[in-house]
């Protein structure tokens, strides 16, 4: 019992202490409210799916496939879809579905762009529905821009595309749809298809972005204060964790589980044990450079000096928040995330590697710079030193090769260099012939030719390479389909009629047998022989 007129000290107190009890109380009463409406809901009798708004915290679901906790924030409000059917149909999916909070947002967007697009198109009589509205509607979802005027990702998109049509078919299988015409629906896979330059490397980011952000790596972390980590151990924290997502190209919740101790050697070779989450695969081992083992080693010293509660002893990379306020007691993804965010700001301009229309380097486009990208990055990169796909499909930990050739674009410098490789690799293998036949060494007409017709290719360079005669049967099974032995193709070198036939009945059974366009080139490769 305190005296008359005095206060709780707790409550005058400024020191950092206090105000954490003071916010774990809070937290505590929050989750205390929360259950007391839910068991009053449960009591009355109340549906808290039931009306065109719904409390997230009285339907008990889950936040999405990384956070598998209840949502307790926010509502969802149906009332942006204005035509009826369809707000009662997308209702019923998320009853009988039960959706990530997550999922059911994002089918909730899907479903707002259907209704705009109706009602936008006059298209508010569900008897009047068609194939041409359906279309429509998935034009739509397909042409969906952020608030900046940018694309959404392929993958977002195909995303929406998808709950779309998977509420459409629920209504129809729920019988909810009885007044809409049946070609209003989904008749085959709608998806929406990335075609990016060849000398693109997707999610990739460059190496000379790379460099950048390692010349601006001091200014990476935040500059505040975090709980008991001071601004100088959060910064270093960050600057790890980036060194780490660079040098190993693991995923960022798989670098922020990593635990104290990950590093082993084992005859020399230091090896990185972590997690892959998203494949229930724990305790994964990845070999890496004695320089990336340096970077850990050094964070683990440091880590050492740090005031964290004992619970947090375990990660490499404790959270600075309250045990009310953390996931699972280390650094999150989105922690990063908002971080990597923050730091390209920081940053300001960052040159890409191409050219603007001044000759100076144009910027790179700063949303793509991500913690993920970083995956991606570490994917090309072996890929460009010529790694095989096998090989990198162990050090990504894939499953499958096809997802792995998905994390790295095959551009046209390596096209152009395996097309040189082979090419001398072949000029190397074939016997010196001597011939009657010369190409003249300026261009003439029949290089112009060549060089100029539209059934050019590997088989008019061919020619012009080689340097062959019509009458000698010297040139691809392209130029001559279904002549020679059993493989397709004419022996080399030898004239036509020293297969033991007339030249003229030879010469005339070949032409008849190549295609238009062949005998076109043939036509100008003549041109260039001298006899």
């Amino acid at each position: 019992m305190l005296p008359r007129g005095a206060t709780p000290t707790h409550t005058l107190s400024a020191s950092p202490a206090a105000w954490e009890y003071n916010a774990t109380t809070r937290g505590l009463f929050r989750d205390l409210r929360r259950h007391l409406e839910w068991a009053w809901a449960q009591y009355a009798g109340a549906d808290p799916f039931a009306g065109d708004v719904w409390q997230v915290a009285l339907l008990d679901l889950r936040i999405n496939a990384s956070r598998r906790w209840p949502a307790t924030h926010g509502v969802i409000d149906f009332r942006s879809v204005e035509p009826r059917w369809l707000r009662e149909i997308v209702k019923d999916w998320a009853r009988s579905n039960r959706p990530y909070v997550q999922r059911l947002r994002e089918t909730l967007r899907a479903c707002q762009t259907a209704s705009h697009t109706l009602t936008a198109a006059g298209r508010t009589d569900p008897a009047g529905l068609g194939a041409g509205d359906f279309t429509r509607i998935l034009d739509a979802i397909s042409g969906q821009r952020r608030a900046d005027g940018s694309l959404y990702s392929a993958s977002h998109r195909n995303l929406m595309l998808h709950q779309f049509c998977q509420v459409i078919e629920h209504g129809r299988a729920a019988g909810l749809m009885a007044a809409v015409p049946d070609p209003f629906r989904p008749t085959r896979r709608h998806r929406v298809r990335e075609d990016p330059n060849e000398d693109e490397l997707g999610k990739a980011l460059p190496e000379t972005v790379i460099g950048q952000l390692d010349a601006h790596l001091h200014l990476l972390g935040p500059a505040g204060r975090a709980g008991a980590i001071t601004p100088a151990d959060l910064q270093l924290m960050h600057q790890t964790i980036y060194r780490i997502l660079r040098d190993t190209g693991r995923r960022p919740g798989e670098v922020v589980s990593l635990r104290v101790g990950c590093i082993e050697v084992i005859d020399g070779q230091h090896n990185l044990i972590y997690d892959n989450h998203k494949a229930g695969r724990m305790r994964r081992r990845l070999p890496i450079t004695t320089d990336t083992a340096k970077v850990i080693t050094t964070w683990q010293q440091r880590r050492t000096r740090l005031s964290a509660p004992p619970a947090l002893d375990s990660w490499l990379f404790p959270s600075p928040l309250l045990r009310a306020q953390q996931s699972r007691g280390h650094v999150t993804p989105d922690c990063v995330g908002r971080t990597f965010k923050a730091w390209v700001a920081q940053i300001g301009t960052i040159d890409s590697e191409l050219l603007g229309p001044d000759g100076t380097p144009a910027p790179f486009d700063p949303a793509l710079i991500t913690p993920y990208a970083l995956r991606h990055t570490y994917a090309q990169r072996h890929a460009d030193a010529g790694v095989p796909v096998d090989v990198l499909k162990e050090l990504m930990g894939h499953v499958a090769v096809a997802t792995t050739m998905g994390h790295y674009r095959v551009g046209l410098k390596r096209k152009q260099q395996a097309i040189y490789l082979v090419g001398s690799l072949a000029a190397s293998s074939r016997p010196a012939e001597k011939t009657d036949c010369t190409i003249n060494s300026g261009p003439g007409p029949g290089d112009r030719l060549l060089d100029e017709h539209p059934a050019g290719g590997e088989g008019t360079r061919l020619l012009k390479r080689r340097g062959r005669r019509p009458d000698l049967v010297a040139t691809s099974h392209a130029l001559h389909p279904g002549a020679g032995g059993a493989d397709g193709r004419l022996e080399e070198g030898r004239p036509a009629h020293a297969a033991g036939q007339p030249a003229a009945s030879r010469a005339t059974q070949l032409e008849g047998r190549r295609s238009p366009a062949a005998r076109s080139v043939w036509s100008a490769a003549s041109l260039s022989c001298t006899r």
